[in-house]
């Protein structure tokens, strides 16, 4: 029997921002980092590498939280600024030809609409490798750039985000799989009896639908979620193809997460093997295991005077899992119709 395949995620921490500023070595990060070339040699390299996907981490606010105040952020380029990774992650996708690319995209912040349609045009555009870091906004301060006076209470976003992905997956679905049939001599480019409305009304969200784009390549993205707390986890463990964590207590603790997750998706009827727990970790690459304590022990000195940077300033962080995603970095990803089953989030009674 051969051996469970051994995949890699990046998770790109700090999301389409700036990468190096006022460090040693970091060059002219703090004036180019607008420009993607970064991110298209980081995605070619993975892709090298065999990972399976590269997620875009985002945030929609300039934090004020440490002084009261944004001057400590702005100062160091800490967690701000950040450009849309939705317009980074077409970029990406062109420039590669197998790894996944997932931007972050949060229920709290889209319509169902407008995101499901986004999705599907990235979809389109990356010829089937596009995915959906799923997100809960938390900050109050991103709420308020929404036009709220404060988020939304924890549990309660989640409960949106239910029936967010509910919705989102009618709407990946109300084009059927051959509904563009391109028959020039009928003179009928798709079959309007194979695209339907859905007159959804929900708790939350409304939406007539159809989307106004043919199905994608996969139909609907991989989704991935990070969710740690025990709501985050119940509605990973009903939506995710795969999950990201970055729990504590070492290998101990990440066992009892997973085990935590299987349980979970037991009971809301899944298959433990439809969603894959990647662990996070920061490797400190040395010559030898001396040189990498040393120049750990330095970024810990340097973490321990900034505190107003916390871990911010880290670049980018690898997790990974022994079992297998839905993309492999060596091979074509899935086309054409996907379990229906998967578009409604499993609750418990």
């Amino acid at each position: 029997m051969p051996a469970n395949r051994f995949h890699l995620a990046w998770f790109g921490a700090g999301g389409f921002g700036v990468k190096s500023w006022g460090r040693t070595w970091s060059g002219a990060g703090g004036r180019d980092w607008t420009n993607p070339q970064l991110w298209i040699d980081l995605a070619r390299a993975l892709e090298r590498a065999c990972f399976d996907y590269v997620i875009i981490e985002d945030s929609s606010y300039v934090p004020d939280a440490y002084g009261g105040n944004a001057k400590a952020y702005l100062d160091s380029a800490t967690a701000t600024p950040k450009l849309d990774p939705t317009v980074l992650a077409p970029v990406m996708a062109h420039l590669t030809s197998h790894i996944g690319i997932v931007p972050t995209l949060s229920t709290t912040e889209y319509h169902p609409y407008m995101l499901a349609r986004k999705i599907n045009t990235m979809d389109h555009m990356s010829r089937g490798r596009t995915g959906w870091n799923i997100v809960t906004s938390s900050s109050h301060r991103a709420a308020q750039n929404y036009g709220r006076d404060e988020q939304i209470e924890h549990d309660l976003r989640y409960d949106m985000a239910d029936e967010f992905f509910e919705l989102a997956c009618k709407l990946w679905d109300s084009w059927e799989v051959d509904a563009v049939v391109m028959d020039e001599e009928k003179g009928v480019w798709a079959d309007y009896t194979k695209v339907h409305t859905l007159d959804f009304e929900g708790k939350f969200f409304r939406s007539r639908g159809p989307l106004n784009g043919n199905r994608s390549p996969q139909g609907r993205p991989v989704f991935t979620q990070a969710g740690g707390s025990p709501r985050g986890r119940e509605f990973a463990a009903g939506t995710a193809d795969s999950i990201i964590s970055g729990t504590s207590g070492g290998v101990e603790g990440m066992k009892s997460f997973r085990d935590d997750v299987h349980a979970r998706m037991t009971r809301l009827g899944r298959s433990t093997g439809d969603c894959k727990v990647l662990f996070m970790a920061s490797p400190v690459v040395g010559e030898t295991d001396a040189e990498a304590q040393e120049k750990r022990a330095r970024q810990m000195a340097w973490a321990e005077a900034h505190p107003e940077q916390g871990s911010c300033t880290c670049p980018g962080t690898a997790a990974s899992t022994s079992r297998s995603t839905r993309w492999t970095s060596r091979s074509p990803t899935p086309c054409g119709p996907t379990a229906t089953s998967r578009c409604s989030p499993r609750r418990s009674a």
